[in-house]
């Protein structure tokens, strides 16, 4: 259960942190190619990302996972 909550959590955090930089699905999906089923789907936490995928995801979004990571908490509840 605690990595459903995992997923969520970072599902979450991957959508605030793109709605902060003024971002549709769309226009990551564009930017980098990624079909936006499949980011929404990681946005929801029904979906795991890839290592590619997200590196994908946050070059799209002109941002670095050092920049992503910074304020993510990945402790449990």
């Amino acid at each position: 259960m605690k990595d459903v909550a995992f997923q969520k959590r970072f599902g979450q955090h991957l959508r605030d942190f793109r709605e902060s930089r003024g971002l549709s699905i769309r226009q990551v999906e564009i930017n980098g190619e990624i079909d936006r089923a499949i980011i929404s789907k990681i946005e929801t936490g029904s979906q795991t990302a890839t290592l590619v995928t997200l590196h994908k995801i946050l070059k799209a979004m002109g941002t670095t996972e050092s920049e992503f990571f910074a304020d993510f908490d990945s402790s449990d509840d």
